[in-house]
């Protein structure tokens, strides 16, 4: 990891989403615009072409300095979880790390794994934090084998959703390989419109298309000679960048595109510099054997858990040993997690201890882990939506 990074090395290590994001002011000879069907049939067509997909990369991720300090300064509470005195400048310096990661794909399922960094108040810098999801076309699941620094052991949330979805970071594959399926894709083509604009990106004349409502702007840019795959996305919040991503292919079996590099960056609404990152595909596969296993994800004895799969009856347990659950009543949501350990439902607190006065307890575990998966996902891939 590298601390004390000078703000010029950042625009340097972004030199490819710098340049790449240049738009050619240069039109290619005018064309109609295509259909939102005729896209839509050729993303249609690689979907069904390219049923699995196994994909292996490293980003290069630059934090600004102050990023988290601000992305919580209107959240005391949730500062004080994450343990960020107030008026600190966290990170104090600008910081950059690598994030090696890897996602498999068959039909509708995905397992994803992110060998992430969290910010530690303990150690006064960042530390490692794996995170593993998985999605079985149903039921999401997201383990954080180490916890959060703030809470240092196994926990998990389980959602009837795609935990790897729509977010920023996950688009160069899953919008590539999967844009029409409503739990994969980042945005829905159906409610864009071709703008007859062009583009010239890599050489290759690209279509824009755009979708605007309540102030804020989407516009991506599709290559169709390589399929109409995203090339270029924006997004605009009143009129100014809140993030940009680049990518770039390279022809793959039966010239299916891979996606071979991409760069995103997110600002402040004045323009400066919140988070970026380059990555870089190390190793890829497309129609390679798939063990059925990977969808699935037991959780290690001693996880806290989350359960809301079923949203009129959220539950929080911890794994035990095969297959057994410690449940946490409501009552026991201030207990501590040693507590719950050592203790059956209902016991945790003790006779003379069940109040609600309890410092650390599980629902606060519960926000910490929730805020710590936000923290990254809006650190490098916010919601794309509208």
């Amino acid at each position: 990891m590298q601390v004390s990074m000078p703000h010029r090395c950042i625009v340097v290590g972004l030199a490819f989403a710098s340049l790449s994001w240049v738009i050619s002011g240069a039109s290619a000879q005018v064309q109609p615009s295509p259909t939102l069907e005729t896209i839509r049939q050729a993303w249609e067509d690689r979907e069904q072409r390219v049923r699995t997909v196994k994909i292996e990369w490293v980003e290069r991720m630059t934090i600004a300095k102050g990023y988290l300090s601000s992305l919580f300064a209107d959240i005391p509470s949730a500062r004080e979880d994450v343990g960020i005195p107030a008026g600190a400048v966290v990170p104090p310096l600008d910081t950059t790390f690598d994030v090696p990661s890897s996602m498999t794909l068959d039909g509708a399922k995905l397992r994803y794994t992110r060998n992430d960094q969290q910010w530690s108040s303990k150690v006064n810098g960042y530390v490692l934090q794996p995170e593993i999801c998985v999605y079985d076309g149903d039921v999401g699941k997201s383990l954080l084998p180490n916890g959060t620094p703030s809470t240092p052991y196994p926990s998990a949330i389980v959602r009837r959703a795609n935990p790897a979805a729509r977010f920023v970071h996950m688009m160069p594959i899953l919008m590539t390989y999967r844009a029409l399926l409503p739990s994969f894709r980042g945005f829905n083509v159906e409610s864009m419109e071709p703008t007859g604009g062009r583009a010239i990106i890599d050489n290759n004349t690209c279509v824009e298309l755009q979708e605007t409502g309540s102030g804020n702007t989407l516009r991506i840019w599709l290559d169709p000679s390589l399929g109409y795959v995203m090339v270029r996305y924006l997004s605009l919040v009143q009129d100014h960048v809140r993030c940009k991503l680049d990518i770039r292919y390279v022809n793959g079996p039966d010239r299916n595109p891979v996606p071979k590099e991409w760069s995103f960056a997110w600002f402040t609404r004045d323009g400066k510099l919140e988070s970026a990152a380059s990555a870089t595909v190390t190793k890829f596969e497309i129609d390679a054997a798939v063990n059925g296993g990977d969808f699935e994800l037991e959780f290690p004895p001693g996880t806290l858990v989350n359960d809301s799969t079923n949203p009129k009856s959220e539950v929080n347990y911890i794994a035990k040993e095969r297959g057994k659950k410690r449940n946490i009543p409501r009552e026991e949501m201030r207990a501590t997690y040693e507590q719950l350990i050592a203790s059956e439902p209902g016991n945790a607190l003790g006779k003379k201890d069940r109040s609600w006065s309890i410092a650390v307890g599980v629902s606060v575990a519960v926000a910490v882990l929730a805020g710590a998966i936000l923290v990254w996902r809006r650190r490098s891939s916010r919601k794309t939506s509208l």
